[in-house]
């Protein structure tokens, strides 16, 4: 059974890491057969400008795939015809005040199976024909995020953390850019995330105005709620609009420092 190597994509920090490292030989990282950037639409211009900067510098050649249209023209298409499948961990605000949250889908359905049905793609195979290959994904999981580690969906699919086998952690990958690659490499998430922490949206709202204005947009989008949740939808766990937040004021204050780690965070595959 032929063996193929597929690097899972996602034009951050440890995934960019690992385009760099592929072939090297002081690691027992191999040189990818392809590589797949799984688009949901909606990552920040940084993310973007990375990811072609590394596809003309990779041995390698880089696939983007995309589910449907992707995810935030699902979100537009489900408001405005009242059908339609988003599944985004949005924030929900019943009358009395009480805080929720949708449940999350969105990995599942706009970062892992587009990889799945380019693998597909890629080997030849048609929707349902046994796959006769064996797949390894490298997946850039640091040692520091073991615990997004997951077994793969498939028998045919074997998932493979290199930089959790170096022992390198999120800051190794970082000190290993700064040496080996010129360009700025930011967080692969998308720019309305909901697990978005106040760090991340103060640094967004003050040195990215284009993902702020869509994160915006999208919160305002939202407000009223799909055909199928009756509650008021918010990008914030405080429930507010986002654009009246004082994150500043927020990271300030001593009593109000629960956030969602980086963990929470897209990081490539959203948690595979």
């Amino acid at each position: 059974m032929k063996e193929v190597n597929v690097l899972s994509f996602g034009a951050g920090v440890q995934s960019t890491a690992l385009a760099l490292l592929s072939g090297n030989q002081k690691t027992s990282i191999p040189v990818f057969d392809f590589g797949i950037f799984s688009d949901t639409g909606a990552e920040s211009d940084s993310v973007y400008d990375c990811l072609e900067k590394v596809k003309k510098h990779a041995s390698f050649p880089i696939i983007t795939a995309i589910h449907k249209k992707g995810l935030k023209h699902s979100i537009h298409e489900a408001k405005q015809t009242g059908s339609g499948f988003v599944g985004v961990p949005f924030f929900t605000k019943k009358e009395n005040g009480s805080i929720g949250m949708l449940r999350r889908q969105c990995t599942n359905h706009y970062k892992i199976q587009p990889v799945h049905k380019e693998i597909r793609k890629q080997l030849g195979y048609t929707k349902g024909q046994h796959v006769k290959h064996t797949v390894n994904v490298f997946i850039g999981i640091s040692r520091d995020e073991m615990t997004r580690m997951t077994t793969p969906q498939h028998k045919w699919m074997n998932h493979v953390y290199p930089l959790v086998q170096m022992e390198w952690t999120r800051s190794h990958c970082l000190d290993f850019l700064k040496k080996e690659w010129k360009h700025k490499v930011g967080k692969s998430s998308c720019t309305f995330c909901p697990y978005h922490d106040n760090q991340a949206w103060r640094e967004m709202k003050n040195n990215d105005p284009n993902s702020w204005n869509e994160a915006l947009m999208i919160d305002e989008t939202i407000r009223n709620g799909f055909q199928h949740t009756k509650e008021s939808l918010y990008l914030h766990r405080l429930g507010v609009p986002l654009k009246t937040i004082d994150f500043d004021a927020i990271l300030a204050r001593q009593d109000d420092q629960i956030d969602f780690g980086f963990q929470e965070e897209c990081e490539g595959m959203c948690g595979l």
